[in-house]
């Protein structure tokens, strides 16, 4: 698979493989490994699902109302990492709800005690690896919180005693192919790399323009970090880097999504969809 260092900036940027409008505009982009495409619409809390094999004609939305079993107050992440579930972060409530691939509820996991009191854990942003395992990490506490494919706890680790890898102001988790999860901290400027057990492995400094990075995302080889007007592709085995700048005005860019098929950029109401084959 080609890594974005190898792709140039006009191929990547400017000859999308495929355009799609959408009917209104939407606030976040995910998908699945199989290229189907997730819209999130954060002011109704809903999502909306673009179906792969019908060429992104065929679509299906949930959520808007938090009374129901699939209604959310606040979507702040969702993540499918394999062919059988969608996971889906609602802040507001403290909660992981499990879809299937109908978008139909299966299961979750509540941080709220059986009372409904507030628990230790407040989610702010978590992973999935290949055997369902759930990694979450905690705004109270800067540690990130592993759950077996049970919902049962298993580990956590990070935080502020936690040598070097201590977390200081993490915001996001990725893991690669290769099992490594990869915590981006934005006040010590560095990605924190741990194994699936919670073993620290090493540290990546980020340059200072990298430092306010809003999301990161892995793509083969290379982990791209976003803020406002550029990607940083950092190429893992060499730690080189490229600039990439988002090729339209700052106000209409929205959201990225990356996977094996390739890169998904949504701006204003358009996916400018370009495969990893370039």
């Amino acid at each position: 698979m080609n890594t974005l260092l190898a792709m140039s900036q006009d191929s990547l940027l400017w000859k999308p493989n495929k355009v799609i409008t959408l009917i209104q505009n939407y606030h976040q982009i995910e998908t699945d490994p199989e290229g189907n495409i997730y819209l999130i619409d954060s002011k109704k809390n809903k999502i909306t699902k673009l179906f792969i094999e019908n060429n992104y004609d065929s679509t299906y939305t949930i959520g808007g109302m938090s009374g129901r079993q699939e209604g959310f107050l606040h979507i702040s992440q969702l993540c499918s990492k394999n062919r059988q579930t969608i996971y889906v972060l609602d802040d507001a409530q403290r909660r992981i709800t499990l879809l299937n691939t109908n978008l139909k509820v299966t299961g979750g996991l509540s941080f709220l005690t059986a009372d409904g009191d507030e628990a230790d854990i407040m989610p702010i942003n978590f992973e999935v690896n290949g055997a369902g395992e759930l990694f979450v990490l905690n705004g109270l506490d800067n540690k990130i919180y592993k759950f077996d494919n049970n919902g049962k706890q298993v580990t956590a680790f990070g935080g502020q005693d936690y040598g070097d890898g201590n977390l200081a102001n993490p915001v996001q988790i990725a893991i690669s192919d290769d099992n490594k999860i990869y915590v981006l901290d934005t006040l010590d400027a560095e990605i924190k790399v741990f194994d699936m057990y919670g073993i620290f492995l090493e540290k990546i400094f980020i340059k200072k323009n990298m430092d306010n990075s809003k999301k990161i995302s892995l793509f083969a080889k290379d982990l791209i970090m976003q803020d406002n007007k550029t990607f940083i592709v950092l190429h893992l085995p060499t730690l080189k880097t490229i600039s990439l700048d988002i090729p339209v005005p700052l106000q209409q860019y929205t959201d990225i999504s990356v996977n094996k098929i390739g890169i998904y950029l949504l701006i204003d109401n358009k996916i400018y969809i370009y495969h990893s084959s370039l």
